[in-house]
C-alpha cells in the first residue's frame, strides 16, 4: 500500500511517525489489537503503551487481547 501526503506534510514526518501515527489510529478505532498495533508500530508492546501515555490514550485491554499475550507466552516457552 501506498499513501500520498501533500509535500509540506510528507516533508515534517519520519517514517516511524507514520507508522506510529497508524498504529496509534488503527488501535484506537477497534481495527486492531494492542499486540497487533505494536507491531504495525514498530515498537515492543511497553514502548506502544509508553506512546499511547504519553498522548494521553487509554488502553483497551480487551479478552482478545489477552488471548493474544497468552499464545506469545506460549511460544516463547515451546
Amino acid at each position: 500500500m501506498q499513501v500520498t501526503l501533500p509535500t509540506p506534510i510528507e516533508a515534517a514526518l519520519t517514517a516511524e511517525d507514520v507508522r506510529l501515527g497508524l498504529a496509534l489510529g488503527l488501535y484506537v478505532s477497534g481495527k486492531l489489537g494492542f499486540g497487533r498495533a505494536s507491531e504495525v508500530a514498530g515498537l515492543s508492546r511497553l514502548q506502544f503503551q509508553q506512546a499511547m501515555a504519553g498522548r494521553r490514550l487509554a488502553m483497551d485491554y480487551s479478552l482478545d487481547d489477552l488471548a493474544e499475550d497468552v499464545a506469545a507466552i506460549h511460544a516463547k516457552a515451546a
